[in-house]
């Protein structure tokens, strides 16, 4: 299997179980999970993709752009957000 198809794999993974993952927090519940808001989940989630796909590239910043469908800038000013150098 390639690079691009074992990441492909694993983000429809991540998608699929996206949805119970989302269900299980209660809407009275201010601060669900251990008190993760959706901002610093979407972040957690955002900087994990962003290192899984360094790491399939071997830190190759322009093809983990490409995996993520990102412009190459738009990478570099995510990595710079989340202190990932």
């Amino acid at each position: 299997m390639t690079i691009d198809g074992m990441f492909s794999q694993r983000l429809s993974t991540l998608m699929n179980n996206l949805p119970g993952f989302v269900y299980r927090c209660r809407a009275a519940d201010p601060h669900p999970a251990g008190g993760l808001g959706l901002r610093q989940r979407m972040d957690a989630l955002e900087r994990g993709m962003i290192l899984e796909a360094l790491e399939a590239t071997r830190w190759h910043r322009g093809r983990a752009a490409d995996l993520l469908q990102l412009n190459y800038k738009t990478l570099q000013r995510k990595m710079k957000a989340h202190g990932i150098k």
